[in-house]
């Protein structure tokens, strides 16, 4: 039989090895422990730098997407621009080829060898006088000045381009193109006033003014000027102004002076 003091000495040792043990799994458990939670750690920061890569890889492909949208906008935008900018230069073109229909007849041409002037006349109430402009043209039409009674239409003076050509010929040239087939203008004119006599039964006399100017199309050669004045008698203003404009028109066929070149 064991004796008390051995069994004393198994107790405590069993006691040692409860504590070894103890302390053991202790250590063992704050190890274990610490493993996961190195291994927690360790997990938690590669699951947010796979986070963080995710977030920067789809800020670079909405980078990318953002900047090839705006290169799309910038690609769309100048294309528009000049699509608009091409449609302004037809409209332009289609707004000058009509601008020149409203005041030019077609069909005339520059012939070598010879001037083409053209010839246009308005009356004092701003309309196309058709026969001063044949008389002018017909009375200074030669071998080697071609007269051109039909080159503005009516709108040139009603419309008050023939002012601008008595004032600046060569402006005019330059708006309507005329260098390509003219050498120069004669545009003139008419003024009327009109007077009672009531010693002769209140008959009216219209005194006709003409104004004649001939102008190079090109600015280079100086313009030259004529006056033409006349008087008519009536019972009426238009039989007075009628009178008034055949005397003109007959001065203006036995004129010698009056030249275009």
């Amino acid at each position: 039989m064991k004796t008390e003091s051995e069994k004393q000495k198994f107790r405590w040792f069993i006691a040692c090895l409860v504590v070894v043990a103890l302390v053991i799994n202790s250590l063992c458990f704050g190890t274990i422990t610490a493993i996961k939670k190195t291994i927690q750690q360790g997990w938690q920061q590669k699951q947010a730098q796979l986070q963080r890569q995710r977030q920067e890889r789809q800020q670079a492909q909405e980078q990318l997407q953002q900047q090839q949208q705006a290169r799309e906008r910038e690609q769309r935008i100048e294309e528009e621009r000049e699509a608009a900018a091409h449609q302004a230069a037809i409209d332009a073109v289609a707004e000058h080829a009509r601008y020149l229909a409203r005041y030019l007849n077609p069909g005339f041409s520059r012939k070598t060898g010879v001037e083409a002037v053209a010839v246009a006349v308005a009356s004092e109430d701003g309309a196309f006088n058709q026969a001063v402009t044949r008389a002018l043209a017909n009375h200074l039409n030669t071998g080697i000045v071609r007269t051109l009674p039909a080159f503005f239409k009516p709108e040139f003076v009603s419309d008050g381009l023939i002012n601008d050509g008595l004032n600046d010929s060569s402006g005019l040239a330059e708006k309507l193109e005329l260098t390509n087939s003219l050498d120069g203008l004669l545009l003139a004119r008419e003024s009327v006033d009109y007077s009672s006599n009531p010693s002769l039964e209140n008959v009216l006399t219209a005194t006709m003014r003409l104004e004649v100017t001939v102008s190079p199309v090109a600015a280079i050669a100086k313009s030259q000027t004529w006056t033409f004045t006349a008087a008519g008698a009536g019972f009426k203003k238009a039989d007075a102004r009628a009178q008034a404009e055949e005397r003109i028109i007959k001065q203006i066929m036995t004129d010698t002076n009056m030249t275009v070149n």
